[in-house]
């Protein structure tokens, strides 16, 4: 509840308009942090970030009209679970780096194509 509300859903209950609404932001957000675990680290550079918001508008929700700096700008400005650091962006506290991608593993059934090889990772 406390994600929705930071990613718009207080926004559209005040009717301000909000560039995407809270679902596609929260699943760009999972796939950013599978992303980030996967390569094992709590920061993404600003490139790296951008095309993944370009593969995600694009090939996951067929959207080519919105370009991905503007709505991971929007995420960053308004939300505040994105914070810049020089060329590089990471979530405000690992705690949601880690939601985000239990998420986007329980969702996509990831959890079960890859137990056994997580089964011994400490």
């Amino acid at each position: 509840m406390f994600t929705e509300l930071l990613l718009g859903k207080w926004d559209n209950k005040k009717g301000i308009n909000t560039l995407k609404d809270s679902q596609v932001k929260f699943g760009l957000l999972a796939s950013i942090s599978w992303h980030m675990h996967q390569e094992g680290t709590d920061e993404i550079s600003q490139d790296k970030i951008l095309d993944l918001a370009d593969d995600y508008l694009i090939n996951k929700l067929g959207d080519s009209n919105l370009q991905s700096s503007v709505l991971v700008q929007d995420i960053i400005d308004r939300s505040g679970l994105l914070i810049p650091l020089n060329n590089k962006i990471k979530f405000k506290h690992l705690s949601f780096q880690e939601f985000f991608c239990s998420q986007e593993i329980y969702c996509k059934k990831i959890f079960r194509d890859n137990l056994t090889e997580w089964i011994d990772d400490s």
